[in-house]
């Protein structure tokens, strides 16, 4: 659709941006909590988000691995740098899943299984989020001072468990055929439902989507706690509990397929959210945009990995 083409997310990106710097943001608190950043803070920052990516891929391996794919750690590695240094300009952080699933079906023979391990990967990396947003909202409930805050967390919890479970229920393939009604679709039809067919054979490999889910929380505590350095490093003083609740619905909410990478619809979370409980709007904004920023460098690696050697390597039968 051409309003949501790529100029469209762009544009709108920006707008929100300037929009949110213009009448949310004082621009000398913003100016002075950078100067003031303290550098061996954001330093441990980027070293959590490097060591995050090395996690990622564990996961999507043991994933493929569990239907036989003999892809090396190595190479799924070298893809989610990759994936995850590109998936900072594109539509949506989902874009980054757009150039893994690409890039792995340029390395594998199997190209249903390359996207539906992506997907599957993709349905654990959000079922995490929103189970450690949940419980930590639970647990914390009473020194959360403003309901509204658990009445978000909740009203996320139940739309994607819904999601969840219309996907892997018995309904799903009537589902599937709701959205694709149509005979003339033809081959893509086929297509897509052989990655809806293998999204669902990771049902039988209890043991393996366990391993994956524990890895997942681990990813998602990694990123949290990495938020919540960099606040220390702005010298701000909000209590941890709250990132634990928050920050896995700012990169939810980023998802979201209308700017490119998430941007001003994360920094706009970010003031939703963190305003909420004490942080000023130049803090929230000020800390979203160091968190972008931050990413952008701990994964050159990928760029550099691509300009070397490109997406492709010999293909794994």
């Amino acid at each position: 659709m051409r309003r949501f083409s790529p100029l469209f997310r762009t544009v709108l990106s920006a707008v929100l941006i300037a929009l949110i710097f213009y009448y949310l943001v004082d621009s000398r608190q913003f100016v002075h909590l950078l100067a003031s950043a303290k550098l061996w803070f954001l330093l441990l920052c980027v070293a959590l988000i490097v060591a995050d990516r090395f996690v990622m891929a564990w996961k999507w391996i043991i994933l493929l691995h569990a239907q036989g794919s003999g892809v090396s750690f190595r190479d799924i590695t070298e893809l989610t740098f990759v994936s995850t240094f590109f998936g900072l300009f594109l539509p949506s952080i989902l874009g980054g899943d757009v150039v893994r699933a690409y890039s792995l079906t340029k390395n594998i023979s199997d190209a249903s299984l390359s996207i539906s391990s992506v997907l599957i990967d993709r349905t654990i990396g959000i079922s995490s989020m929103m189970a450690v947003s949940l419980v930590s909202a639970l647990v914390s409930y009473r020194y959360i001072a403003n309901p509204r805050v658990l009445m978000v967390v909740f009203l996320f919890a139940v739309v994607f468990g819904v999601f969840v479970l219309l996907v892997f229920s018995s309904s799903g393939p009537k589902l599937l055929e709701m959205i694709l009604p149509f005979k003339g679709l033809g081959t893509l039809r086929e297509k897509l439902k052989g990655i809806y067919d293998s999204f669902l054979q990771f049902k039988a490999y209890k043991k393996m989507l366990f391993y994956a889910v524990v890895l997942s929380v681990v990813v998602q505590i990694m990123r949290i706690v990495g938020v919540y350095i960099s606040s220390l490093a702005l010298n701000l003083s909000t209590n941890f509990v709250y990132f634990l609740i928050f920050v896995p619905l700012t990169i939810i909410l980023s998802l979201l397929p209308v700017s490119i990478a998430g941007i001003g619809i994360r920094e706009g979370a970010y003031i939703y959210f963190f305003t909420r409980v004490g942080m000023t709007g130049s803090s929230a904004f000020t800390l979203a945009l160091l968190i972008y920023f931050l990413t952008i460098i701990a994964t050159l690696p990928g760029a550099f990995i691509y300009a070397f050697r490109g997406l492709s390597r010999t293909k794994d039968v």
